[in-house]
């Protein structure tokens, strides 16, 4: 039974056009292994693979980038997001994706916020993240343009201090009014001997 991929072919040729077809196994900078277009289970030295193989088990990576997907944010998704994200779980790896920023702002509907995370990813600076993004953008669902903004506002407020400032006067002048009422006892413990004389 062939599987059935939820992806277009959109997210295969936007994983293939950054990942280039790869006969012989390569070791990465991080040790990793990849050949193919980016597959890593199977990678190791001296492993190679030819076209058509490269193209299964690029099919064998995007199901399981969309089971992460719908383990992370259901079925529901659109097409073009769900080809972006195929892509974008592939290229920073499953684990990362189902903890990352993008989930967690798509689970809050924030679509145009989750989209600027994608091609901010890893510096901002990739050429697959920004493309990631751009796909993402096609056709969003009607509530992204009506998604309430999440605030969070933190601040010092200068006011405040000024309110304590003026609160202190009233308890020194309780404490500058305390040494003064003792003077005054003293003389009068003075005087009690003088009047026993």
């Amino acid at each position: 039974m062939k599987p059935r991929l939820k992806s277009t072919p959109a997210a295969r040729e936007l994983i293939k056009c950054h990942e280039p077809f790869l006969a012989h196994a390569r070791q990465e900078s991080d040790g990793n292994w990849i050949v193919g277009h980016g597959h890593r289970a199977a990678a190791k030295a001296g492993v190679s693979v030819s076209p058509e193989e490269a193209e299964l088990l690029l099919v064998y990576d995007v199901l399981r980038a969309e089971q992460a997907i719908d383990e992370s944010l259901g079925g529901d998704i659109g097409a073009p997001q769900r080809d972006a994200l195929v892509s974008f779980a592939l290229g920073i790896g499953l684990t990362a994706f189902r903890s990352s920023a993008v989930v967690r702002l798509i689970r809050k509907k924030r679509w145009l916020d989750a989209a600027d995370a994608i091609a901010a990813w890893d510096g901002g600076e990739s050429a697959r993240h920004k493309a990631e993004r751009d796909l993402f953008l096609k056709d969003l669902p009607e509530e992204a343009s009506r998604a309430p903004v999440e605030l969070v506002i933190e601040f010092d407020h200068p006011n405040d201090e000024v309110a304590v400032a003026a609160n202190a006067p009233s308890h020194d002048a309780e404490a500058e009014t305390e040494p003064e009422s003792e003077p005054e006892q003293a003389p009068a413990s003075a005087e009690t001997p003088e009047d026993t004389d």
